[in-house]
């Protein structure tokens, strides 16, 4: 399985977009030596109108990796008042898991070789299914490569590529020369456009 070539010490942070609007962050720590990497995960997000809060989102996740494969998946999500955990680690047989949602504890297995959605890792746009790093379901997607582009990220012109998934998760992603997660773009449950911008 090849691995994305993010550095091996690495701090990636976006700033959330909603139409254009700062809402929240995204931030990814990548630490550890290349065959065994941590990757700790932050989003906080909070959309206000007239000074109140009308929705709010915080997602904590951490993931563990031995020689580019996934052993262990942890997170802890508010989304808007829903509290939900997760917990996965790999046997020799799958990914087991166990998941927490309003409360109600959900087990699954899933093959050693999927990939958790949390979109970092370049290689995702080469399978068909991912993990929900929030409850742990899998998620069947459809992938379409549009090709090379060009984006303003951090103040530079950089060139990059874009791919578009659809299904059980839609996202535009673009990564640049180096694999490296630099814009997401998708709509959110009111119809709204959501980007995370590198930063």
């Amino acid at each position: 399985m090849g691995f994305t070539s993010v550095a091996v010490a690495d701090t990636l942070d976006y700033t959330v977009l909603r139409n254009g609007a700062p809402i929240g962050s995204h931030v990814i720590d990548i630490s550890g030596p290349d065959g065994g990497q941590t990757v700790k995960i932050t989003t906080k997000i909070r959309v206000k109108v007239v000074f109140l809060t009308v929705y709010h989102f915080t997602h904590v996740a951490e993931e563990r990796w031995r020689d580019g494969r996934l052993i262990a998946l942890t997170s802890n999500t508010n989304d808007d008042g829903v509290n939900k955990s997760l917990s996965a680690h790999a046997t020799p047989q799958d990914i087991a898991e166990h998941a927490t949602v309003k409360g109600k504890e959900i087990a699954y297995g899933v093959p050693l070789d999927t990939l958790p959605a949390s979109l970092w890792r370049e290689d995702i746009v080469r399978r068909t299914q991912l993990i929900n790093t929030l409850d742990g379901h899998v998620m069947h997607i459809r992938v379409t490569d549009l090709g090379a582009d060009r984006l303003s990220v951090r103040h530079h012109d950089v060139a990059a590529h874009h791919y578009r998934l659809k299904g059980d998760l839609e996202r535009d992603l673009w990564y640049d020369g180096a694999q490296t997660l630099v814009k997401v773009r998708f709509k959110g449950s009111d119809g709204s456009d959501i980007v995370y911008a590198l930063r």
